[in-house]
Formats: C-alpha cells, structure tokens, sequence
C-alpha cells in the first residue's frame, strides 16, 4: 500500500511539472525590462537610476 501511493505522489509530480519551453517564453516577455532606467520619486534636485 505504501509502495502503491509513493508511485502514485511521484507519478503526480512528474506530470504537474510545465513543460520547459512555457518558462523560457515568460521569461524573454521581460526583456522590456533591461536597460538603465531613471527612478522617480527621488528628493528633488537629485537623480537616481536602476540597472537591470
């Protein structure tokens, strides 16, 4: 019985898993996001960037 339900957890994980290509596209959706960007909300009079 134990043996029967680990087979039957591992089985499930195996299939609930995305397939890789899925992850891959989301990931290239934020290649918006590089660059040098200028903050804002910064106290006036000074500047301030991120770099992503």
């Amino acid at each position: 019985m134990r043996i029967m339900l680990l087979l039957l957890l591992v089985s499930q994980a195996v299939v609930s898993q995305p397939p890789k290509s899925k992850q891959t596209a989301s990931i290239e959706n934020l290649s918006w996001l590089e660059g040098t960007w200028n903050r804002t909300n910064v106290k006036t009079g000074r500047s301030a960037h991120e770099r992503w």
